[in-house]
């Protein structure tokens, strides 16, 4: 089993001159690969792994699990952000500090 468009992307990002991949396992490359270029190619599809994503997926997973995160945030401690002391605000954001973070992260890796 393969995921068609991204062994397509593995081929390419390689540098081999991948046409196109087809469902049930045909390659199609530009010209005859060379003996190496065969022998990446191998590796390559040896590795393929058909559950990986694509870069675009991983980016709208992380959005999706950066979108939650904020949510859970907000669910679980800035509602009653307007009733804390100062001292309780810092405290919040020093325990969340590493969640924040990849909320933010996630957030400007997606809208860059």
């Amino acid at each position: 089993m393969i995921k068609v468009k991204l062994l397509h992307y593995q081929l390419a990002q390689a540098g081999l001159p991948v046409e196109g991949v087809s469902s049930d396992g045909r390659i199609d490359y530009t010209r005859t690969l060379t003996a190496q270029e065969q022998l990446l190619a191998s590796q390559i599809i040896a590795n393929h792994d058909p559950n990986g994503l694509l870069p675009d997926e991983i980016d709208r997973q992380d959005y999706s699990q950066a979108r939650q995160a904020a949510l859970n945030l907000l669910d679980n401690g800035i509602a009653g952000w307007d009733t804390l002391t100062a001292n309780q605000k810092q405290t919040w954001l020093g325990t969340n500090f590493d969640e924040i973070m990849r909320i933010i992260r996630a957030l400007i890796k997606i809208t860059t």
